[in-house]
């Protein structure tokens, strides 16, 4: 019985030896992740297996070492991540897939149409819209009022580039107008739509609204003429430009010297300074004539709407006479043509300068005369243009009788001068007219008197 007992406990003991001596098993590492997306049910590949039941979002528990995470959407670029298994437990991913775009491009005949996509403005055709995600869209193109509205479907489902070529229906016609003669600008509506380069030219107006507009035809001097006319729809009006009135043009005339005699083929119109309106356009002779000066002509062309300016300086085919006259009050004659009266008086019984414009160039005879002095004569020559100084003319006093006077008795009448008188008697002077011309002096009472009477230029009158 010792013995037995003495073997079992032996045999605990090298039982327990042998439990102690033995290596605890070793449990594995592991890490938690957790992935949210932004779409529902995605499809999630991890380490190429998928797993099911995903919605939004899923955890799970992965060994150490490498894995590869993928999340696919229709429409949405694919996600992929690697994740290397070193990162600190739990692991939180959050995955924004972002949405796949697919081009389109919108033209359309005409250009420049608006473009909207889901009533939202893009811009103008032909456009290329790169920025949105595949899908369906309605699309609207807007033109001018010239064309009908298009409204119509795009689908990139397919993730395939779309091109769209819409021809838009017009509303509008077209406008022909034919203009006779080149420079008329042609405005429609108040808006300038062209000019005619060309005699006999075809303006062609297009995609104009259908109704009413307005023309209006400018031409430069021609006054503005205008026309309605109806836009057809798809149709082609002609129309000719009315005729247009000329506006006539001026002419203002001026020389030197004034008062010139102005002439306009042949008609006499006045005398410069001269305005002449409403003078049709075209080329006239303008003809200018002065006494004393060199007629002048001058080819005038007359422009519509415009305004001519004539200034012209006469050249002079005579001479200039200058005189001065002591005394003053001479008459002044040349070749027996009375050309006027020295007048006033300068400094000394002098007269002032006495001219004259209008003598022809060659010889004169000059006469100068005044009662009570003795004519003066003389020879000059006229050069054209040339002012001649005549001089200073010192004319000498001579006798002239005042009365005429017969005595009682007598038989001659006797021209005297007064020198002096009474009450009772008159004292005369008399020439005899003899060689010498001798003066006598008399007196003589008035009882023996028969007539007296003064000697007068218009008139006698008896005292």
């Amino acid at each position: 019985m010792k013995h037995i007992l003495t073997y079992l406990l032996l045999g605990a003991s090298l039982l327990w030896t042998s439990c102690t001596d033995q290596k605890p098993a070793k449990v594995e590492e592991r890490i938690e992740i957790i992935v949210v997306t932004n779409v529902d049910k995605p499809l999630v590949k991890l380490d190429g297996k998928i797993q099911n039941g995903v919605k939004k979002s899923f955890s799970g528990n992965l060994s150490k070492g490498p894995h590869f995470l993928e999340i696919e959407y229709p429409g949405y670029e694919p996600y992929r991540l690697r994740i290397s298994g070193d990162e600190i437990s739990p692991m939180e991913i959050q995955v924004n897939l972002m949405p796949k775009t697919v081009p389109f491009l919108v033209e359309t005949s005409p250009e420049g149409a608006d473009v909207f996509v889901e009533g939202q403005r893009r811009g103008i055709s032909p456009l290329l819209v790169n920025d949105m995600a595949a899908g369906q869209y309605k699309v609207e193109i807007r033109h001018s009022s010239e064309f009908a509205p298009v409204q119509f479907n795009i689908d990139t489902r397919k993730e395939e580039p779309v091109i769209v070529k819409q021809v838009m229906a017009s509303l509008a016609g077209d406008l022909q107008i034919n203009v006779p003669v080149a420079g008329v600008e042609i405005f429609l509506n108040g808006e300038s739509r062209g000019t005619s380069e060309k005699d006999n030219d075809s303006i062609l107006l297009q995609h104009l609204a259908e109704g009413k507009h307005s023309l209006l035809f400018k031409r430069k001097g021609f006054k503005d003429v205008s026309k309605k006319v109806n836009v057809i729809r798809q149709d082609k009006v002609i129309v000719d430009m009315p005729r247009q009135k000329v506006i006539p043009g001026s002419v203002i005339v001026e020389t030197v010297p004034a008062g010139v005699n102005v002439m306009v083929d042949g008609q006499h119109k006045g005398k410069s300074p001269l305005s002449l309106k409403n003078v049709a356009p075209g080329k006239y002779q303008l003809k200018l004539q002065l006494n004393g000066y060199d007629t002048k002509i001058i080819p005038l062309t007359v422009l519509a709407d415009s305004k001519k300016f004539i200034n012209e300086k006469l050249t002079r085919n005579s001479g200039t006479i200058n005189l001065i006259t002591t005394p003053p009050g001479v008459k002044v004659y040349v070749n027996d043509q009375l050309l006027g009266v020295t007048q006033g008086e300068n400094i000394q019984g002098r007269s002032i300068t006495f001219s004259n414009h209008t003598l022809e160039a060659g010889k004169h005879s000059l006469r100068l005369e005044k009662k009570g002095y003795a004519p003066v004569r003389k020879s000059f020559f006229i050069k054209k243009a040339v002012v001649t100084n005549l001089g200073d003319f010192k004319l000498k006093k001579i006798w002239s009788p005042t009365h005429t006077v017969k005595t009682k008795g007598g038989t001659d009448v006797r021209e005297v001068r007064i020198v002096s008188q009474t009450a009772t008697a008159y004292e005369f002077e008399y020439i005899m007219q003899n060689k010498r011309k001798s003066r006598i002096i008399y007196r003589v009472n008035k009882d023996d008197i028969e007539s007296l009477e003064r000697i007068i230029i218009d008139e006698k009158a008896k005292e």
